[in-house]
């Protein structure tokens, strides 16, 4: 089901959007989400990925799983 959210490590939030899901879900579009991410793109995003901290921006955003990489 999607949008899918993705929380990762800041460390790991380029290798999860650029070679991660493309691999494992080619054609999603993938949403590498910031600040500066506005609402209509995620809106339009199969995949989200975040970091824990700007998880904080996106509490009223809904969607339907979400898988952690600790």
């Amino acid at each position: 089901a999607y949008p899918a959210l993705i929380i990762v490590p800041p460390s790991l939030k380029y290798n999860w959007a650029e070679k991660e899901i493309p691999r494992a879900l080619p054609g999603r579009r993938v949403v590498l989400a910031n600040k500066k991410t506005k609402p209509l793109q995620l809106q339009m995003a199969d995949v989200i990925v975040t970091n824990y901290e700007q998880l904080l921006g996106f509490r009223k955003f809904e969607y339907e799983e979400e898988l952690k990489d600790e």
